[in-house]
């Protein structure tokens, strides 16, 4: 009987481990080099709407063996490309120093989270207080994914000084009076990016003690004709 016990209590906290320690939810966006932007065929009857920055936003989740937390960026100023019913093309800035811990209450850890995450083991605002995402291809999707994404966006992520070229699915309508790109929560690999705190693909004595190099991103952007 204390066998089995005991082979009950291994597993178990195997499963716990590894339920605490899995990545963020969603589907990994893929990376690659930057990519030239392209701009809209000279023909295409292009309209530039600038982002309405107080409904649009960026949530991202990190996660740890000991388990995960959630927040914010805000988005500074950005445009949308539209021609023909479509988005071709937009660009938007992503004010890093907002970073900002929505599941810690203040004077409980937050500051001290929202603190580290501002310094040089991640984000280091300091020298780098803005990241920028500019589109350089919006396919339609054939039929929507079980998410309901109808589209599949591609663009340079610039963060930390560093490009790469991520994409990932969104929901993409254009209707008479406003655009709107969501984006469902999809994951980076921030060392890609150069924020290589507690990743265990770097460090090899980091035991249970390490952060996952995926970090959950969502967006939400919207637009005004």
């Amino acid at each position: 009987m204390k066998k089995v016990l005991l082979a009950f209590s291994i597993t178990l906290g195997a499963f716990y481990f590894t339920a605490c320690s899995s990545s963020p939810e969603g589907a990994a966006a893929t990376t690659e080099a930057a990519q030239e932007v392209v701009e809209a065929p000279a023909a295409a009857t292009v309209s530039s709407l600038p982002v309405d920055v107080a409904n649009s936003s960026v949530n991202w989740k990190g996660t740890k063996p000991g388990g995960s937390h959630v927040g914010t960026i805000s988005i500074k100023e950005g445009e949308l490309s539209v021609a023909e019913n479509a988005i071709t093309g937009g660009k938007f800035t992503i004010d890093m120093t907002t970073i900002n811990t929505t599941d810690l209450e203040a004077g409980k850890g937050k500051e001290k989270l929202d603190g580290h995450l501002a310094n040089g083991d991640f984000f280091q605002i300091d020298s780098f207080p803005t990241a920028t995402f500019e589109i350089t291809a919006v396919e339609a999707l054939a039929t929507a994914d079980a998410a309901g994404n109808n589209s599949s966006i591609s663009g340079n992520l610039t963060l930390k000084g560093i490009t790469n070229n991520i994409t990932f699915p969104a929901n993409v309508t254009v209707s008479e009076t406003e655009v709107d790109a969501v984006a469902p929560q999809f994951t980076i690999d921030r060392t890609k990016w150069n924020v290589q705190y507690g990743s265990k693909s770097i460090f090899d004595n980091l035991g249970d003690k390490f952060i996952n190099d995926q970090i959950g991103i969502a967006i939400n952007l919207k637009a005004t004709k």
